[in-house]
Formats: C-alpha cells, structure tokens, sequence
C-alpha cells in the first residue's frame, strides 16, 4: 500500500497493459473507492517518454468535462508526483463482461439483453468518435458494471495515443 498525492492508498494491480498498470484505491479525501492508472511510456511510439508524459497529462486532463459522457468511467483527476504520471477514475465493482458471461447459462446471453447491456457504451463511443478519439483497446475486462448493473468502459485515458497513430479510426473499436 502507498499513499500517492497525499490522498489515494493504492492497494491492489487490477490490470495492466500497454500504456500502464491499474490499482484499486481509496481516496482518502473524497472517502470512495477509486482507481488509479500509473501511465507507463509507450517504447515503440514515435514521442518520447517526457513528451508522452506531457500528453498524457494533457490529454487525459480533457476526460474532466470535455470526453465525459455516459457509458464511460469519469476520470476523477490526472496528476504527477515523483516523475510518474497518474489518472483517477470512478471504481465499479461489479465485475467485468467476460466474469458475468461466465456466470451465465452456457456462458451466453440473447441478443436482446447485449443491446441492453452495451448500448450506453455504443453511444458513448459514438460521442468519443465524433470528437476524432478512438479508444483502440476495447476488451471484455474494460467493460466494467456498476452497482446498478450498468455497463461502463473504462480505459479511456491513454486514447490520445491512438489518435496520434495513422492506421487508427473508429473501425478498430468495432
């Protein structure tokens, strides 16, 4: 456990991928459950560390009102200390789509209740499309369910990285 900012108690790795690691923490100022993504640099992308670093914090400071919309976890502050760079987001624990399509009959689901269940996140890729952000890395673990059963995509931070690549466009997130 550490304690970063002065505010957050990181506990444990939820997930890690290309652009950095997630923890589940505590916000010891707002008194929720929270998470927090540790960006790390891409090695094969054409910016350097620091100027990923500085996208980054631009970037995904833009999620605070700009790209926040329903269907996507909000991002609660973006921030550095000690030469990393970090993002806070909303935590939902209510699993993720691929742990609930294994607790289901045959590990299926009817057509009906998957438009029900991602319809927010079509209409929230929708809007991050129409912005000209592609989030590039939808997987069943980054579709996230709240208490209420609501489905929310999470990963939204690092987007701007994929906006910079060429080869990227919303078909890679269908």
């Amino acid at each position: 456990y550490t304690l970063i900012r002065g505010r957050y108690l990181t506990g444990g790795l939820l997930g890690k991928g290309a652009s950095g690691c997630c923890y589940r923490a505590y916000d010891t100022v707002l008194e929720v459950e929270t998470v927090i993504k540790e960006f790390v640099p891409l090695a094969d992308f054409s910016a350097g560390i620091q100027e990923q670093k500085t996208l980054f914090l631009q970037e995904a400071g833009f999620f605070f009102g700009k790209y926040e919309y329903p269907g996507f976890s909000a991002v609660t502050d973006v921030f550095e200390e000690k030469g990393r760079v970090y993002l806070a987001g909303e935590y939902y624990g209510g699993g993720n789509l691929r742990d609930y399509l294994k607790k289901q009959s045959q590990g299926r689901i009817t057509v009906e209740k998957a438009l029900e269940l991602l319809a927010p996140v079509f209409e929230a890729l929708s809007y991050l499309h129409s912005t000209g952000m592609v989030h590039g890395g939808i997987s069943m673990e980054r579709l996230v369910f709240d208490e209420d059963g609501g489905l929310h995509l999470t990963g939204c931070g690092s987007c701007f990285l994929r906006k910079k690549e060429k080869d990227y466009g919303p078909w890679r997130d269908v």
